[in-house]
């Protein structure tokens, strides 16, 4: 049988020792403190606690996710007021943006090359596919489209849905390039 003769006794670095043993000791000292004062421990601890739970009762809870994450009067809640004017407030949509900025500040963002760069990052974007939940997503399972027809036939249903594209905002709209945004893999050409 093997004994233990160094009973007691840690070996090793002894900075690192040496400083776990003062917060055992501190923390031994503290376990003692709170036990032998346990009353006081327990009304100051429900204090605090009914004082965060006052708080939580008078707390906002926010749910709506551009509120938590778009800054007031920045790009992307103008770009949203934007949308919702131009589609109705009434729409039940979840927008999903995609905002060109200039790479040196002040430059202009209305140049045909950058608009050509607009285009073929708005199409790469349209055309991503994610895998989740053992199921593959792309932007047509998301976006708002405009003007459906509900029938009572699922078949048919499942045609139409598929002929009318995706609400496509972009300032490429007002040229020939913007109808590429639309082109999808069942619409007519």
């Amino acid at each position: 049988m093997n004994t233990i003769k160094s009973f007691g006794k840690a070996t090793g670095r002894k900075a690192p020792l040496w400083l776990r043993a003062k917060f055992q000791r501190l923390l031994f000292r503290l376990g003692c403190y709170i036990q032998k004062n346990c009353g006081k421990f327990l009304v100051v601890g429900l204090m605090i606690f009914g004082a965060f739970a006052v708080g939580l009762r008078a707390a906002n809870l926010e749910t709506d996710v551009e509120k938590l994450w778009v800054e007031v009067g920045g790009r992307v809640n103008q770009e949203l007021k934007y949308t919702r004017q131009k589609i109705g407030e009434e729409a039940m949509f979840n927008p999903q943006l995609m905002i060109q900025t200039p790479r040196e500040e002040g430059a202009n963002v209305l140049t045909v090359e950058a608009l050509l760069q607009h285009l073929e990052s708005a199409m790469r974007a349209s055309r991503v596919h994610v895998y989740l939940y053992n199921r593959q997503w792309k932007l047509e399972d998301l976006c708002y489209k405009s003007g459906e027809v509900v029938t009572e036939t699922h078949y048919l249903n499942q045609i139409i849905e598929r002929l009318h594209p995706c609400l496509i905002i972009t300032p490429l709209d007002c040229f020939w390039e913007g109808a590429k945004l639309q082109s999808g893999t069942v619409y007519l050409p």
